[in-house]
């Protein structure tokens, strides 16, 4: 779907974020998003992704007025949080993660 975007749009893939990616190499996308002055995201990828994605997301402060995530797919938010317990690495609070989460556009 995004790359048919591209082809009606003035759309740039910069660069793409796969699942079962390490923290490390979501913290590297998304400092190439910030040099990049890149401020809407469409991302497609699975819960537990999206856990640890949003956790970086918060650390670098990439939420609110500023950025527009929009997650292609919908998450139910009390599944992504009880499964919480199989992140032992994740260095987010529930309160965090909703921060981070707020204002995101799931289709």
């Amino acid at each position: 779907m995004i790359q048919e975007l591209d082809k009606v749009t003035n759309l740039t893939v910069s660069r793409s974020i796969l699942e079962n990616q390490s923290a490390a190499q979501y913290r590297e996308i998304l400092k190439d998003f910030v040099s990049s002055d890149i401020k809407i995201i469409i991302g497609v990828f699975d819960q537990d992704t999206a856990l640890k994605l949003f956790c970086e997301i918060y650390k670098k402060n990439m939420y609110g007025e500023k950025y527009q995530w929009i997650i292609l797919g919908a998450y139910n938010t009390r599944t992504i949080f009880l499964n919480m317990d199989r992140h032992k690495d994740l260095n987010c609070t529930i309160e965090q993660l909703l921060t981070a989460m707020n204002g995101t556009l799931q289709t």
